[in-house]
């Protein structure tokens, strides 16, 4: 008779067998928790779409996919595993803005929020400004044919934010100074400018009803900021 049977204690293969039924439970729970989270955020989503005056969809359309052929971005096509939900898109005047979830690696994996804003009107360089850090300073510099572009009357700015474009004559050109002050109240902004869009990564891991008004009006405030040049950094 084994040791574990004589003193009354369970065999080690009961505790596999409760361990595992107990793992499954909690991830049984744990995926019903995020079913009726989703679920209660993509109603909220839907309203606040609706309230306005946007399109809202469960599943991204596989047109917006040919966006974003020209940017950095991982989720450029759905065969690498990254899947576009929760879009929110429709026209705000002469501006069609797209907010999304982009989730990867199954329904709960990995995900982040973007913005998307695209106007005929706009017309400007490759440019990408990012909060500074050494991880985001080296994937920069190892870009072809990228700089990083410091502001010498803006030293706060330039020691905050990593500023690269393809082509830097261009770029100072069309930047706003008068744009800096957004920036810097805006710590965490992510954008990255191609042709006629600018692309925001938001600072949630997902959207909210409560956020995406807020998303799309900085996103607005900054697109005015800078179409409308008073001071340049030349």
């Amino acid at each position: 008779m084994l040791l574990s049977q004589t003193n009354g204690s369970p065999p080690p293969v009961l505790w596999f067998l409760i361990f595992i039924s107990i793992t499954f439970i909690l991830t049984v729970l744990n995926a019903i928790f995020l079913n009726k989270r989703d679920k209660v955020r993509r109603q909220g989503l839907q309203e606040i779409a609706k309230k306005m005056g946007l399109n809202f969809s469960q599943k991204g359309s596989p047109l917006l996919y040919n966006q974003f052929n020209h940017f950095h971005v991982p989720f450029r096509r759905p065969l690498h595993g990254f899947w576009i939900s929760n879009l929110i898109e429709g026209n705000t005047g002469k501006i069609h803005i797209s907010i999304f979830d982009v989730r990867r690696s199954g329904k709960h994996g990995r995900q982040n929020a973007y913005l998307l804003l695209r106007s005929k009107a706009l017309v400007c360089p490759e440019f990408r400004i990012a909060p500074e850090s050494l991880f985001h300073k080296l994937d920069h510099l190892n870009s072809f044919g990228w700089h990083d572009i410091d502001f010498n009357k803006y030293p706060e700015f330039s020691d905050r934010f990593l500023v690269t474009s393809s082509d830097e004559e261009h770029f100072r050109k069309f930047f706003n100074v008068e744009a800096i002050p957004f920036f810097l109240s805006h710590p965490h902004m992510r954008l990255e400018a191609q042709s006629n869009a600018f692309l925001f990564t938001l600072p949630a891991l997902f959207l909210t009803a409560d956020t995406v008004e807020k998303h799309i009006a900085e996103a607005i405030e900054l697109y005015n900021l800078l179409m409308v040049p008073k001071q340049t950094s030349k």
